[in-house]
């Protein structure tokens, strides 16, 4: 079973998408894979050699109707992994060193902190409640 997907929605941006998927090959798990939506008016020649040469971990979809929410509407029904993560085609991830500089899991983009290892899982889940308590209170207008 596969345990992580990463979606990668993109839009006319080939060879950015080439680069990150290029480091993300070289940090994902054996039990990881790669979504990549491509709404795309052309499709790059080196982006389909890309996901050929690493058919196991990248599946590609070519859809034909553009917006960034149905790309990852898709994404997410193509996606076989326990744990989504959406990636921009812009970005590229690249945390192995802090990773092992620290010698622990990341999560929201950073690592965390030694100290803070043994109560991880309240560390994430008050993370995630001032998120979302943020995004709650602008939604109703304050």
């Amino acid at each position: 079973m596969i345990k992580a997907s990463i979606i990668i929605p993109t839009y006319n941006r080939g060879k950015l998408l080439c680069n990150i998927l290029r480091n993300l090959i070289g940090q994902l798990p054996t039990d990881g894979e790669i979504v990549v939506v491509d709404q795309s008016d052309e499709v790059c020649s080196e982006l389909m050699e890309i996901a050929k040469n690493h058919s196991t971990q990248i599946h590609y979809y070519k859809i034909f109707v553009k917006g960034l929410p149905h790309a990852r509407n898709y994404g997410l029904k193509r996606a076989i992994g326990e744990i989504i993560i959406f990636c921009d085609d812009d970005v590229i991830p690249n945390h192995t060193a802090e990773r092992e500089k620290h010698s622990c899991p990341i999560s929201n983009g950073k690592y965390i902190s030694p100290q803070r290892r043994k109560d991880r899982k309240e560390f994430i889940f008050q993370r995630i409640k001032k998120i979302f308590s943020r995004w709650t209170l602008r939604l109703c207008g304050f």
